[in-house]
């Protein structure tokens, strides 16, 4: 019998490995070789495309090579490879206005029932709505703990203590797919406890890592940039007009 072509089988049961900093999603195509067949060609496809799971087989003793692939579920049979996994990061950039003064102000004036800020400064927050103790925070600390999820961007690097202005804010999101899992559970009425229990149930449900480590306070934050970056696109509509 004359084999003309051989096909990997990495690829076919585990699928191809996503890489650190690589800015195009892996493709799910099999890698398939054909005369000549060269080891080198074999090596280097594993090591590129599949490290973690060669380097588990490279460590194998000779006779247990042959049970690794054994009880192994192929991917296309798994629900993973049904899945929209895309983790590209994403990239939002902000006037300053709609942080500091729109998105600032949506949960935390501290002005109501202050004087001034050095009034709000000094208020204890030491309880919340059920009568939970919560740490004594001034609502100043909380605003600005919120916020520090936006990085400023200044035009030059301050100088000898000198304060230069914020031009903008800009934040990256590196987990697109548990952001736009977070959004669309929110968008069906879910609260920030039932958003992050729902985002975790589906980790468990599908195997996919990229929905882990999502509690309440993530989502709080994915959604306050979510808000933003629609204050942003509603500016840059009205701007344009």
């Amino acid at each position: 019998m004359l084999i003309c072509g051989v096909v990997c089988r990495f690829c076919k049961v585990s699928g191809r490995e996503e890489r650190p900093g690589r800015k195009r999603k892996a493709t799910n195509n099999a890698q398939y070789y054909t005369t000549p067949f060269r080891p080198e060609s074999y090596r280097k496809h594993n090591e590129l495309q599949h490290p973690s799971k060669w380097s588990e087989y490279q460590a194998l003793a000779d006779e247990k090579k042959g049970d690794f692939w054994d009880g192994v579920v192929p991917i296309k049979n798994t629900l993973l490879s049904h899945f929209w996994s895309d983790t590209t990061p994403r990239l939002f950039e902000f006037d300053v206005t709609i942080v500091e003064m729109i998105v600032g102000g949506m949960y935390f004036d501290v002005d109501d029932g202050c004087g001034s800020d050095d009034e709000a400064d000094e208020m204890k927050v030491t309880r919340c709505a059920d009568d939970r103790r919560l740490p004594t925070l001034t609502p100043l600390e909380i605003k600005k703990r919120a916020l520090r999820i936006f990085v400023p961007v200044r035009d030059s690097p301050p100088e000898n203590g000198e304060n230069v202005p914020v031009s903008a804010y800009k934040l990256t999101i590196k987990n697109g797919s548990l952001f736009d899992m977070v959004v669309e559970f929110a968008s069906l009425g879910s609260s920030f406890c039932l958003n992050s229990r729902l985002v975790q149930s589906m980790r468990e449900f599908t195997g996919m890592a990229c929905y882990s480590g999502c509690n309440s306070h993530k989502v709080s934050s994915f959604l306050c940039v979510m808000c933003a970056s629609n204050l942003q696109m509603l500016c840059d509509i009205l701007t344009k007009c």
